[in-house]
């Protein structure tokens, strides 16, 4: 499992603006966004958010993972259920990344994250305070 939001709210540690005060995450919230989670199209987890990047610079996208399941950890928060690439493993276990960064679809008026669109590898989140990933 890796951890994709706290268990409170949050906001993003980089300063950019999001439009409200944070992101609102609880067990109640979660319980919604693990409800709504398809599984018939398994969010993709890419290297450095390239996929929302690739049409501007040209570059390859490609998948680290994909995300297959969704779990509150009371305490702690969301986590991602994640089928990692053996090139994502070797690069994890060889210390070149060592976190995960959501792409959230949230609401704009109150914050409360929605659902979790895609996810990246990357050694800058914007949410500090995350656990670093760990494979088997």
């Amino acid at each position: 499992m890796i951890q994709a939001t706290p268990a409170t709210d949050f906001k993003p540690s980089d300063g950019r603006s999001i439009g409200i005060p944070a992101w609102q995450m609880n067990a109640e919230i979660a319980r919604r966004i693990i409800k709504r989670h398809d599984t018939s199209h398994p969010p993709v987890i890419d290297y450095e958010h390239q996929t929302l990047y690739k049409e501007k610079n040209g570059h390859p996208a490609p998948a680290a993972g994909w995300i297959h399941g969704l779990q509150w950890v009371e305490g702690k928060g969301l986590f991602v259920l994640a089928e990692l690439t053996s090139k994502a493993k070797q690069m994890i276990q060889a210390g070149e990344y060592r976190f995960f960064s959501p792409v959230l679809q949230y609401n704009s008026k109150t914050g409360e994250v929605l659902k979790i669109l895609m996810g990246a590898l990357t050694n800058n989140p914007a949410i500090h305070g995350m656990e670093m990933i760990k494979v088997a």
